[in-house]
């Protein structure tokens, strides 16, 4: 499910525009995880059924355009982990711990040279399992190649 608002506070969202939007997504699974320890005839399978595991996550960002080219954002994202059997983590430290959920943090800011190019560039801030935390900058350049539906070629 998601939800999205927009406003132009001068009645024209070429120029001006502010963008709230948000997302929830949910999966539910039938299954079994297997996790093989060692090698040949060496090996140990530990193998846990899983039935109707819940996983979602959801994200709320706010985008503002601040100039007829320019626009800069925030995001916030969440995960809620599965419901998996705490001593089956305890067991296998390759997983996350049980109850982990994750967090990240995103800012960026873009310059749109046409409809058709974008030139991003984005600082991302996550949560990791261990207590640490991953930050990212990332420099994107996005465009759009080839015929379009808004127009005939």
């Amino acid at each position: 499910a998601d939800v999205r608002y927009t406003w132009a506070p001068t009645g024209n969202s070429s120029e001006k525009e502010v963008i709230l939007q948000a997302e929830f997504f949910q999966r539910i699974e039938d299954g079994i995880y297997s996790i093989t320890e060692g090698e040949g005839t060496n090996a140990v399978v530990d193998t846990i059924a899983f039935n109707d595991i819940d996983a979602s996550g959801w994200y709320v960002q706010a985008v503002y355009k601040f100039a007829p080219q320019w626009r800069a954002g925030v995001r916030y994202s969440q995960l809620q982990s599965p419901d998996v059997p705490a001593d089956f983590y305890a067991e296998h430290d390759e997983l996350n711990p049980a109850g982990f959920n994750p967090e990240a943090y995103s800012f960026m800011i873009d310059y749109s040279n046409s409809e058709f190019s974008r030139l991003r560039l984005q600082l991302n801030q996550e949560e990791l399992a261990d207590g640490n935390e991953d930050t990212q900058v990332v420099l994107q350049y996005i465009m759009s190649i080839g015929a379009h539906s808004a127009h005939a070629y």
